[in-house]
Order: C-alpha cells, then structure tokens, then sequence
C-alpha cells in the first residue's frame, strides 16, 4: 500500500470528464478506475490487478476492481477513443501535419488455461509458443509522440480476426484537426486484400499505407 486514503485531486478532476462512461453509481466503477489508473502510474511492475490490489487502501477489495474490468456497463473501447482525443488535441502538432498511424499485434501471456479467448501462438517463427491471448494496437505517432488511440482483442475463433479489427479502427479513427496527412503503417500480417480495397487508403510509393 502506498499509503493514500484518497484518490490525488489532480487524477479525480482530470478524470472527471469521463464519469459519464460509468454507469453504473452503486458499483462506484468511476472512482474504482480513478485507483486502478492512479496505481497503474505509481506501479512500476507488470500492472497485473492482483498486485495493484494490494496496493488500494484495505476498504478496496481485489474482487470489487475485478468486477469492475468485468463489468458490461462501460465500453472500454468508447473511453480510450476519447481519452486519446483529448491527448490528441493538447499535444503540439508537427510541423508538416503529418501523423502515423502504426498498427500491432501483441500476445499476452496467461497462466490459466480458462481464458475465453486464449490459444497458443507465438509472434512470429523464432520467439517460443505460449498460452494467452492476441491484441490489435493502433496507435498515432509523430515526433516522440506515441498515443494508442484503439485496443481490441483478437477472438481465434473468425479467422482474420486481427485484420477486421485493423480496419475497423482505421474507419472509425478521427484524425485532430491539424492532419494534412496521415499515413497508415502495419507489418506483413495486416497487409490483406480487404485492407488495401479500403475506399480512404492508397498505397504510397514506399510500400506504406496511406490514408486519403
């Protein structure tokens, strides 16, 4: 515990716009993510629930934080869409109005064989097999700036997956308003044939995606 009572005034009124994606007052699931965002800052660990949960003061429970994560009453996917806008917007822009738009495939590792979605895979020919689960991250970079503005679970059981994700959260991004030109890059695994019939993206001389 790292002897807070309360959650920082700081995080709760920069939070704060956000409530409204928290529906559910009885669970109070705004001022439990306000604990679970705020250890997740001062954890310099793997950020697993378990161990944040030890951290919260004793009243906070690991299966009130669990239930939570849990929860069906906030879309995960709505609030980091708009907490990557609001970062968005208060960053300074490039010069050249350029921004990148990287997408990645990432495999977390689980020790429990119960997860829904869980299979083993490995990242690419080399690395060993492992049981957990694979994500799709888009994230938008230019200069030292690298914001994830969409996250998604990958379900093995549709195949290609990861590629409807990927271009789901290229249709569904929203560039700020100082973006003359956004290109879009991803390796060979998101390079189908549906990705480049997209009616916004062209390929561009250097192999690149590039969005219209």
């Amino acid at each position: 515990m790292l002897g807070l009572s309360c959650v920082p005034q700081k995080v709760y009124e920069t939070l704060y716009p956000f409530k409204p994606h928290f529906r559910c007052a009885q669970g109070r699931h705004f001022l439990l993510f306000c604990w679970l965002l705020t250890m997740l800052i001062a954890d310099s660990g793997k950020g697993t629930l378990k161990e944040l949960s030890r951290l919260v003061p004793p009243h906070i429970k690991y299966w009130a934080l669990l239930r939570m994560v849990r929860s069906g009453w906030w879309s995960e996917q709505a609030l980091i869409a708009e907490m990557s806008a609001q970062v968005l917007r208060h960053l300074p822009p490039p010069a050249d109005g350029v921004l990148h738009l990287i997408g990645d495939a990432t495999l977390k590792g689980k020790r429990g064989e119960q997860h829904p979605v869980g299979r083993k895979a490995r990242l690419n020919e080399y690395a060993r097999f492992c049981f957990g689960f694979e994500m799709v991250v888009l994230i938008a970079s230019w200069g030292r700036f690298r914001v994830p503005v969409a996250l998604a679970v990958v379900d093995p059981r549709y195949k290609g997956h990861a590629n409807i994700l990927f271009r789901r959260m290229i249709r569904e991004f929203v560039p700020p308003a100082w973006t003359t030109q956004t290109i879009i890059e991803a390796d060979a695994g998101f390079a189908a044939t549906k990705t480049f019939h997209l009616d916004r993206i062209s390929i561009g001389c250097t192999g690149q995606y590039r969005l219209r």
